[in-house]
């Protein structure tokens, strides 16, 4: 076998690739030995058949398959002899050669680029300090409250937080629409998220009141045929409620099923869950600010088949995300729009592969065990995720390769300049919080 590699650009690589027909003609003769010996051809016993009428019969057959096989095998061993990686499939191309020369192709691919790590001692990472303090204890207390408020019926005009139950009709153009209606829908005022302006035309309204309320779908709603059009709808108020809050006490406490210590151990467990939301919270800021941190100090060319592949991967999960939402995509969903976003998960998972490579990281199974249970935790039979996760590879890989990531940033900010910054609890769980934007239709 002849191997020559010329460089196309920074990443790619043409190999050249040339069998001697000797080679495919020693083991064309094993396989027409075989036939010889196995063949049934009508006419003839077995073993008996001419090898002029095997050599007819088979012999186009027995060279395409010898060619075929040694093709992907002498691809494989020229990747190996040159030590090249390639980044995505090779287009193969055949070269024209002279009868009983054996064949040759071209093998046209990019290759992974070479990362150099500098020193992380260089880093600097901003790590969060945040400590739960008794205002956010006595918010998330009152939240549970409201969590669990009752409602009483009244005959006043409705008014922010109360529960008003309605009838509704929506027309556009005068004709009903499919989806276009509802009988008993709750609507807490103040709180549910609907279409713009439908809530608001639903203060000061009395029990058994009709109102018309002439609104229009935003011009990016789901549905297309409606976005942007004007929409009229027809909604009889049944009942209007006022919001009834429990206290804070022991009897509270007890309908939470804290059999024991009561709402001081009510407090307690909320305050556990706070503090577990924010060393969550912490954990996903500092993962992305390491993760950042190295791909801006190891700016590398990203290989074209590694972009395309991770943003048709990205544009498949946006299209199953839209349909689980009930729309309807096109196959090939916009994947140039997520071309940008692929470059830089890539430019971050090579820097990645390379730090878990020069270090020999490996994924702690004790780790991948704790987060396969902790996944699981959520559902109603845990051991049976776990059992899902373990009894594949490709699933089981998944979750390796999130422990493995951040083994990487704990190696980092092990050895970083790492500046704290502190932060309340509100700000962390709620980064750039705005009352504005887009509601949904009823």
């Amino acid at each position: 076998m002849q191997v020559t590699v010329d460089t196309v650009g920074s990443l790619g690589r043409r190999l050249t690739v040339r069998i001697p027909e000797e080679h495919v003609a020693a083991e064309i003769e094993q396989r027409l030995a075989k036939l010889l010996r196995t063949a049934r051809i009508d006419g003839f016993r077995v073993g008996k058949v001419p090898r002029r009428l095997i050599e007819q019969r088979y012999g186009a057959e027995l060279r395409r398959e010898v060619v075929g096989e040694m093709l992907r095998t002498s691809y494989r061993d020229a990747l190996q002899q040159e030590r090249l990686r390639p980044a995505g499939e090779a287009q193969i191309e055949p070269l024209p050669v002279e009868t009983g020369e054996g064949f040759a192709y071209h093998a046209t691919f990019e290759v992974y680029p070479e990362v150099r790590l500098t020193p992380v001692e260089a880093l600097h990472i901003e790590v969060p300090q945040c400590t739960v303090q008794p205002d956010d204890l006595d918010r998330a207390m009152e939240l549970l409250r409201h969590r669990h408020r009752g409602f009483n019926p009244v005959t006043r005009p409705a008014q922010h937080g109360d529960r008003i139950e309605i009838d509704y009709e929506a027309s556009v153009d005068g004709q009903r629409f499919e989806g276009g209606e509802a009988q008993g829908m709750k609507v807490d005022l103040g709180v549910s998220r609907l279409l713009d302006g439908f809530t608001d035309g639903l203060y000061g309204a009395l029990p058994g009141e009709a109102r018309t309320l002439d609104l229009r779908f935003p011009d990016d709603y789901v549905k297309q045929a409606l976005a942007g059009r004007p929409v009229q709808f027809a909604v009889l108020i049944k009942t209007v409620s006022e919001p009834v809050l429990p206290a804070l006490d022991d009897v509270f406490a007890r309908e939470l099923r804290i059999e024991q210590g009561g709402i001081e151990r009510l407090r307690a467990r909320v305050r556990e869950g706070l503090e577990g939301e924010r060393d969550h919270a912490i954990h996903a800021l500092v993962k992305r600010a390491v993760l950042q941190a190295l791909a801006a100090a190891h700016p590398v060319e990203i290989p074209e088949a590694l972009v395309q592949d991770e943003a048709l991967r990205l544009s498949e999960a946006a299209r199953q995300d839209l349909r689980l939402h009930g729309v309807e995509t096109p196959d090939d969903l916009a994947v140039t729009a997520f071309q940008g976003e692929a470059r830089r998960r890539m430019a971050v998972a090579l820097v990645v592969a390379e730090v878990i490579r020069s270090q020999g990281l490996k994924a702690d199974p004790a780790r991948v065990r704790a987060a396969i249970e902790g996944l699981g935790a959520a559902y109603q039979e845990p051991a049976a995720v776990v059992n899902w996760y373990y009894a594949d590879r490709s699933r089981l890989a998944t979750i390796e390769a999130a422990v493995l990531e951040d083994a990487v940033v704990e190696w980092v900010v092990a050895r970083a300049q790492v500046q704290a910054r502190p932060i309340t609890f509100d700000a962390l769980l709620n980064p750039g919080q705005t009352e504005h934007g887009h509601g949904r239709a009823p």
